[in-house]
């Protein structure tokens, strides 16, 4: 079972689309009604789900903002955290380079 849908939680569309919760206590099965950029109004089931036993794209899930920061890599492919978790490692020396990394997709587990 998922999350209940919170007012103030920031969410997308299973789609990608920003949605916009406006309500999560709405008097009926679809308690919570959200709104797409296009201002297309959705209804959901407490947890998000658009329609009850099925994955579809207007689905609300969390948007959860990728990962961004600097990592350590070797040109023989190796990748090590950044270099301000570990202060007595000397990296450079070893031959690795810093470089700014963002994920561009993120891992579904």
């Amino acid at each position: 079972m998922n999350e209940p849908i919170k007012l103030d939680g920031k969410y997308k569309y299973r789609n990608g689309e920003p949605a916009r919760v406006l309500c999560v206590d709405r008097n009926d099965e679809h308690s919570v009604v959200a709104m797409g950029e296009d201002g297309t109004i959705t209804n959901h089931l407490f947890d998000g789900i658009y329609i009850k036993n099925t994955i579809h794209e207007y689905d609300l899930i969390p948007d959860v903002p990728l990962w961004e920061g600097d990592i350590w890599v070797h040109p023989g492919g190796a990748v090590c955290p950044a270099l301000s978790n570990y202060p007595d490692l000397n990296y450079t020396s070893a031959g690795y380079r810093k470089i700014q990394a963002r994920e561009v997709e993120q891992c579904q587990s």
